[in-house]
């Protein structure tokens, strides 16, 4: 049988594994579709997020909603992916604009809060100077469960908890990911940018809604149609992060319920290498799928980039297959970029929402 043959036949093989029983699927684990093995990794892990870490996202919302009420500047390096600012681009709908990403220690002053995940040596304890420290695990970082064993001594340095006051275990893995190939020397499947997200805007929510109880409102950004009657409201005194985490859950779980559509573009994917084709990634943002699907612990080395800011141009050719990354389905450049992947005659699937604001739009 040839290679490309047997690759064909995955979704058979995916479709009947699924239906194993629950003892059968235990033994057999490394047979399940490593798709599904990745996205119950992922639900696994923020399960546990939520059983022992909810309150103190809480706590950390009300200790960022009283820093920027008070007028105190709330800095952000947590780890939302392959940087600390990856998922705050310009114009990013739902931003309050609360964060400030980065942090200058030689401006930073008394009635600041610092949320840490990605870190490097500090100077010096930043509670020294007034600023509340709240602080979670980055790959490559000290806090990590397997950092004493897989940590060179410069990254063993970085650390953070011993100046937290609040401390959220994201149970990030060193690597930062947990999907083992056979024989591989580092696992694939990169989920910090999961699980980064997740508790960061479960913070968020809950910051805003402690803020609008205390009647201090915050612009938030986007174009969603305007509140009336008719839209449901949410309690001012009930948390959010588990409305967020519910919702989260379960678009992971429609995630699944895509699977042949998963496997379809995986297939395309190797056929494309297989027969000496390119397979790019595109998103509008450098700081998205452009750069967290590739050069990232945990990242697949075989994808080309194409974005809106550092890798602008496409030369892509019929041979080739693009997988888009898309935060609306009308944006003006991303139909642009998809007018010259059709010119190129390459092959292009998507991923990202088929609505706005609820509604399929006109047009293209």
């Amino acid at each position: 049988m040839k290679r490309r043959d047997a690759i064909r036949i995955l979704p058979m093989t995916a479709a009947g594994l699924i239906g194993l029983s629950n003892s059968a699927s235990s033994k057999k684990k490394s047979l399940r579709p490593l798709s599904l093995q990745y996205l119950s990794n992922v639900k696994q892990t923020l399960e546990k997020i939520r059983s022992t870490e909810f309150d103190n996202l809480l706590e950390a919302s009300y200790q960022i909603a009283r820093t920027y009420k008070n007028g105190g500047t709330c800095y952000s390096t947590w780890d939302v992916g392959h940087s600390r600012d990856e998922d705050m681009f310009e114009g990013r709908h739902g931003d309050p604009g609360i964060f400030t990403f980065g942090f200058p220690e030689d401006k930073v002053k008394k009635g600041d809060l610092y949320l840490a995940g990605i870190v490097g040596e500090l100077k010096e304890d930043p509670r020294n100077k007034g600023v509340f420290v709240i602080g979670g695990p980055a790959p490559w970082c000290a806090e990590t469960e397997d950092a004493a064993k897989l940590l060179s001594e410069a990254h063993k340095r970085r650390r953070i908890r011993q100046y937290s006051d609040l401390w959220i275990n994201t149970y990030v893995p060193t690597h930062g990911s947990f999907i083992w190939l056979p024989g591989a020397k580092y696992p694939t499947g990169a989920v910090s940018t999961v699980l980064g997200m997740t508790t960061f805007w479960m913070m968020i929510a809950d910051a805003v809604r402690i803020l609008a109880a205390d009647k201090v409102y915050v612009d938030i950004k986007g174009d969603e149609p305007p509140l009336d009657e008719k839209v449901p409201h949410v309690s001012l005194t009930k948390p959010l992060a588990e409305n967020y985490f519910k919702e989260v859950i379960r678009q992971i779980n429609q995630i699944e319920a895509e699977l042949g559509t998963v496997n379809t573009i995986a297939e395309k994917a190797v056929d494309t290498i297989l027969a000496g084709g390119k397979v790019y990634v595109y998103s509008k943002y450098w700081a998205a799928l452009s750069i967290e699907a590739n050069t990232r612990m945990g990242g697949l080395t075989m994808f080309k980039s194409v974005d809106s800011d550092n890798h602008k141009e496409y030369n892509g050719t019929d041979k080739d297959f693009v997988i888009m990354g898309i935060y609306r389905p009308e944006d003006e450049v991303d139909l642009e970029y998809l007018k010259q992947f059709r010119k190129a005659g390459s092959t292009v699937a998507c991923i990202g929402p088929a609505t706005r604001n609820g509604r399929f739009p006109s047009g293209k």
